[in-house]
């Protein structure tokens, strides 16, 4: 056997991260495809509490997709065929720390409320202004099955209350009847 020298190897070592770059693309666009849309049953479902007893392998799942989404903040488990009441979410979609919910439930919300353009991964390419409240107070449960309150504010709050209307089988991005649709180079909506 011999050994690749110069040129050779250095081109040997372009082949094999063209390959990888390829691999990881193809592997990220499989993710994607997991996410369900337009008229999936499932996205209309009102999802049932999950349990300990419960398998929770997709919540991994749930954070792998998320993350391989280019602008994606949250995602529900509806929108991967799961009918359990799981949320995942991250702040900024450059992040790879994700954060799940189990069994989410909105305690309050503020009457301040403001309106922001919206998109959802279930409903590629269309975006719509929505009106949320700007502060919420959940209760959930982590990953460790510790109850957990919280106080979300701003884009946090935002994201929650989408995923949690997706939960319960609404999704105002698909219902508004002022839904637009933005090209690549329209400004992201939040």
């Amino acid at each position: 056997m011999t050994r690749l020298t110069g040129k050779a190897k250095d081109k040997k070592r372009k082949d094999n991260q063209k390959a990888k770059k390829i691999h990881r693309q193809r592997y990220l666009k499989s993710l994607r495809a997991e996410i369900l849309t337009h008229d999936s049953s499932e996205l209309s479902e009102v999802s049932v509490d999950l349990t300990k007893d419960d398998d929770v392998e997709f919540i991994q799942k749930m954070k792998k997709v998320l993350c391989s989404t280019p602008y994606g903040v949250g995602l529900a488990a509806n929108q991967i065929g799961e009918t359990k009441r799981v949320i995942v979410l991250r702040t900024d979609s450059d992040s790879r720390l994700v954060k799940a919910m189990i069994n989410p439930v909105i305690l309050k919300k503020s009457d301040e409320t403001e309106v922001r353009f919206e998109g959802c991964l279930s409903y590629p390419g269309e975006h719509c202004p929505i009106s949320r409240s700007l502060e919420v107070e959940v209760s959930y449960t982590d990953e460790k099955w510790a109850q957990k309150t919280g106080e979300f504010v701003g884009l946090e709050a935002r994201i929650l209350q989408h995923e949690i209307d997706h939960l319960d089988g609404i999704c105002k991005v698909k219902d508004s009847s002022e839904a637009v649709e933005l090209n690549e180079t329209s400004e992201q909506p939040t």
